[in-house]
């Protein structure tokens, strides 16, 4: 959740501004980026162009990019793959890319931007970089804040946790996990992350400063085939 590093990301290369007279891509969306395995669900590609010959790749099924009209659409069978789309003119070949997988588990992480009451909390934020980044038969499953090996005194391991998404508020010690799939939240939607500072923590004080960071993992079901359970 961090805005730094969204989950299943975008990668834009040289995209130039619409007023530009260069090549230019001026909207490119893909949904769903996360989908659930089970077969029957389609991804959705359009996107505009302009001053430029616009191709659209899928891979792994296409070898080279495809030639395609500067505004358009398609529509293809959900499956791991990666989407391109490429202006180009002359030199110039702005591109974008974006990544496609089936949903398993991911980070459930942001950084804290206020502290009250002994507890910091990250401003809510959307997954997958869009409001519609997932299909809208994957939910949460399992939340964890289990301790790694790598965990430190300060991690939000060792420290109570709120996460609030879809009128839901979960609460979970240290070191524990819960299981939310009986809650089916969608998803799509802003989500909260809270934790509790630790005794000697103050807020407003240099000795909060390593609350700020609140890592999580999630891992994801779906509505039809396999649930992810403890």
């Amino acid at each position: 959740m961090k805005p730094a590093k969204p989950f299943f990301p975008s990668v834009v290369f040289a995209v130039a501004c619409c007023c530009h007279p260069d090549p230019h891509i001026a909207s490119f969306d893909v949904t769903p980026v996360g989908y659930c395995p089970s077969g029957g669900q389609s991804i959705h590609v359009e996107w505009q162009t302009g001053k430029g010959d616009a191709t659209l790749q899928v891979e792994p099924e296409d070898a080279t990019p495809r030639s395609v009209p500067n505004n358009g659409s398609y529509d293809y069978p959900a499956h791991d793959s990666v989407v391109t789309l490429m202006v180009e003119a002359g030199e110039l070949r702005p591109h974008v890319i974006q990544p496609v997988h089936p949903v398993d588990h991911h980070s459930l992480n942001a950084l804290a931007t206020r502290c009250e009451s002994d507890w910091v909390s990250a401003d809510p934020a959307d997954f997958g970089g869009a409001l519609n980044a997932y299909a809208v038969d994957v939910h949460p499953a399992v939340i964890s804040n289990k301790c790694s090996p790598m965990a430190t005194s300060k991690s939000t391991c060792r420290r109570p946790v709120k996460v609030e998404h879809a009128g839901k508020t979960w609460e979970l010690a240290p070191d524990a996990v819960l299981n939310v799939t009986r809650d089916a939240t969608p998803m799509n939607g802003p989500w909260t992350l809270s934790q509790k500072l630790l005794p000697g923590e103050a807020c407003g004080t240099e000795s909060a400063s390593g609350a700020l960071e609140i890592d999580l993992v999630l891992e994801i079901g779906c509505t039809k085939g396999a649930i992810y359970e403890q």
